[in-house]
């Protein structure tokens, strides 16, 4: 269901705290397996989209909006740009 990256960067977390498994990349994908599966109203699958976003937030700011409000801004143009184009690709 989710690629396993991403499920064993989360399992990990039970553990100790860590991000980097989250890059763009790894929500792009991560999304869309959420695009296709989500159920609202499900408290599980809502708490699991809350999880897993706040890992992608954390991660988003300790590696990019760091570096300030610029950098962060291109950064988050270049990655919708991507996204747009990698959803493209794919149908």
């Amino acid at each position: 269901m989710f690629p396993v990256d991403v499920a064993e960067g989360m399992l990990r977390n039970r553990i100790e705290p860590a991000f980097s498994f989250m890059d763009e990349d790894a929500w792009y994908r991560t999304f869309r397996v959420l695009l296709d599966r989500f159920e609202g109203g499900d408290a599980d699958w809502e708490q699991l989209l809350f999880h897993l976003w706040v890992a992608r937030v954390i991660n988003y700011t300790t590696t990019r909006a760091l570096r300030g409000y610029d950098h962060a801004q291109r950064y988050l143009q270049s990655m919708v740009r991507g996204y747009v184009e990698r959803a493209a690709d794919s149908r």
